[in-house]
């Protein structure tokens, strides 16, 4: 879980007790899940429900259109990442939990479970949050991905993504759309990583599993309803 990385800087918890838990098809496979109604089961119904509200605001439904198809049609693999949140005086921790997924030959893969961590210098005073939606048309950021660590800036630079024509220009690389609340505007990635979340993943798919065994499609998640729905979000 998120609450495991250690930042060496701040440390913080992107999940509260206030947190929304999953409604409706979430609530499906309560009962029948391997994790059982526990918390950590509450936290993952919780980022499924976050992700794909994010999702389907920032990509279909913001105020400045939809993220256009083309660009979309293009992304090697889409990463959403609910509630990062970021903040300290002097320094700023940037972290936060969230799900990607990858194109196969078949469709998208069942998503796996990341975590967003991040530490930039500069004067911060206060936090804020901020919904994260990633488009990834690079291929050695999805190698690393599947690797498990992809570095931001390192295997890929991430540039703002377009929501007009300028989107055409969006051929290789990692382009980020955010949705920004607080006293900041935009959020720094420099030097971040996307990390993949082996205790997630082993309670959606199992013990042992790797993020290329998710991420080329090979699996099947044991919360179906979970995985299935973000997937049928994803553009054709």
């Amino acid at each position: 879980m998120i609450k495991k990385i250690i930042t060496g800087i701040v440390a913080v918890s992107v999940l509260s007790a206030s947190s929304v838990l999953a409604e409706d098809s979430y609530k499906a496979d309560s009962a029948r899940g391997s994790m059982g109604n526990t918390p950590a089961h509450a936290e993952l119904a919780s980022l499924f429900k976050r992700s794909d509200a994010v999702y389907k605001d920032i990509a279909l439904n913001s105020p400045k259109g939809a993220i256009p198809a083309n660009a979309l049609a293009k992304a090697k693999c889409i990463a959403v990442i609910p509630d990062v949140k970021t903040g300290a005086i002097g320094v700023g921790a940037t972290i936060g939990d969230g799900l990607v997924s990858c194109r196969t030959s078949t469709g998208w893969s069942s998503p796996a479970s990341v975590n967003l961590a991040n530490v930039s210098l500069g004067a911060q005073l206060g936090g804020k949050v901020t919904d994260i939606v990633l488009l990834i048309n690079s291929n050695k950021a999805e190698s690393a991905l599947k690797n498990g660590r992809f570095g931001i800036g390192v295997d890929a630079s991430v540039a703002a993504g377009m929501y007009d024509a300028a989107a055409t220009g969006m051929t290789d690389g990692v382009f980020a759309y955010q949705r920004s609340e607080g006293a900041y505007a935009g959020v720094s990635f420099s030097g971040g990583h996307l990390i993949s979340d082996a205790e997630d993943n082993s309670a959606l798919y199992g013990k042992n599993v790797t993020p290329s065994q998710i991420l080329n499609g090979q699996l099947e998640s044991n919360q179906s309803s979970w995985t299935d729905g973000f997937m049928k979000m994803l553009p054709s």
